[in-house]
């Protein structure tokens, strides 16, 4: 699942490195990850991902 805000401001900052290419990488994305049953354990950081006939693969 792809978060997009509700506020077109945070648009440009959210969509910055979906173009990053490189290295066996199409793009990447920011990401949060909520742990409900810890949730001091939630992190934060980006996915990196390659387009493989029309599907995106999680590559780090």
């Amino acid at each position: 699942m792809l978060y997009v805000s509700p506020y077109k401001n945070d648009w440009k900052a959210e969509r910055e490195c979906l173009d990053m290419k490189g290295d066996g990488i199409d793009g990447c994305v920011s990401a949060f990850v909520y742990n409900s049953i810890t949730p001091e354990t939630s992190e934060k950081g980006d996915v990196f991902f390659k387009i493989i006939s029309n599907t995106i693969i999680r590559v780090a």
